[in-house]
């Protein structure tokens, strides 16, 4: 049913454009830790909805506005 949902595709890879700036910042600022190496962010796992039951791998055909 593509019709009932969004598209999350452009909004997830927002976010992850988001984490790849946020690293990149904080390498800068910290650094390389002596234990833990660089700092990173790596989303691993995205829930939608928030609330309710999960979807996952379900994505519209089309954006719907």
């Amino acid at each position: 049913m593509p019709l009932s949902g969004l598209n999350t595709a452009p909004a997830v890879a927002r976010l992850i454009e988001g984490l790849d700036e946020m690293e990149l910042k904080a390498i800068e600022s910290m650094g390389r830790d002596q234990y833990l190496g660089w700092p990173s962010f790596t989303p691993t796992v995205i829930q939608a909805p928030i609330a309710g039951a999960p979807q996952l791998n379900v994505m519209p055909k089309k954006l719907r506005y």
